[in-house]
């Protein structure tokens, strides 16, 4: 397994896909469209439960990563015929070329910020 660049939820389980930690909305799309690989914990968050096994999970897993709007989901893995499949505009991919950043930890003051519009959005219902 690669080294993942950015920090993650303890709920990810080892693998070259996981979900960034204070990043992710709990939109819902990728624990509905992959339950199998997705979980989600006391609706705060989702994380990868399951790495792709086989074919058809990792084209579920990579049409998951693609459509996640916020770029939640990432490939900390070096495989081409991977990061070819996802989505460049995404920005995705922690060892792709043309990966702009480096590296990547919340600053408490984002952690917080995120914990706000969290329970807003649990407070409306969003």
């Amino acid at each position: 397994m690669s080294q993942r660049l950015y920090e993650t939820y303890p709920e990810n389980v080892e693998g070259d896909f996981y979900v960034e930690r204070n990043c992710c909305t709990l939109c819902g799309l990728p624990v509905f469209s992959a339950p199998e690989l997705f979980g989600e914990k006391e609706d705060d968050y989702c994380y990868v439960q399951k790495q792709p096994e086989n074919e058809d999970e990792l084209n579920l897993m990579i049409e998951q990563v693609n459509d996640a709007e916020l770029s939640c989901i990432r490939y900390c893995g070096k495989k081409k015929e991977i990061i070819d499949k996802i989505d460049e505009a995404q920005d995705v991919c922690d060892f792709h070329p043309n990966h702009k950043k480096e590296v990547h930890y919340s600053t408490e003051i984002e952690a917080k910020e995120k914990s706000i519009f969290q329970k807003l959005l649990n407070l409306f219902k969003l």
